[in-house]
């Protein structure tokens, strides 16, 4: 009875609610509107602003495209990063930045996996909107979590900081 309660408990965890994890830093005792200008100008040092909503303290970047990795068999594979800083009150009535940077990979294979099969003397009976005519490049690319940049998040945090000393 005990190891199936535990177990329920394990399951839970890992596939209930599930939270963004996001690092935070106490700004202390701040404005948190001057917070929230400070986090908007650090962000759009390094990235271009996707968005900003003061109510709700998020701010997210558009994808910032950083270039090719290698992958295996001397492939290279197009990456990009997004960045999200979020300022709020802690539960002690300090101001929080939570920022997140995470990396994306271009997922080639899933955009084949998608694409229907035809062979080279087929004449194709699909309408433009069933292949990639009506859909914008955007919409043509697969990305897939790649993890996330440590340092790019300690470089965030930093530029607020020395930003909100001033």
């Amino acid at each position: 009875m005990k190891l199936l309660a535990v177990m329920c408990l394990v399951a839970v965890s890992l596939t209930g609610c599930v939270t963004e994890a996001f690092r935070p830093q106490s700004l202390g005792n701040v404005s948190y509107s001057d917070a929230f200008t400070a986090a908007k100008s650090v962000l759009a040092q390094y990235f271009s602003i996707a968005s900003a909503d003061p109510d709700s303290g998020r701010i997210v970047s558009r994808p910032n495209v950083v270039g090719d990795t290698p992958t295996r068999l001397l492939a290279k594979t197009m990456t990009r990063k997004t960045a999200t800083m979020r300022i709020r009150r802690g539960p002690d009535g300090t101001v929080v930045a939570d920022v997140r940077v995470d990396v994306q990979k271009q997922d080639t294979t899933a955009m084949q996996a998608m694409q229907v099969p035809v062979a080279g003397d087929d004449v194709g009976n699909n309408t433009p909107a069933q292949g990639t005519a009506s859909a914008s490049f955007d919409q043509q690319q697969a990305w897939q979590d790649a993890g996330r940049d440590a340092q790019m998040e300690n470089t965030l945090i930093g530029d607020l900081l020395q930003r909100m000393k001033k």
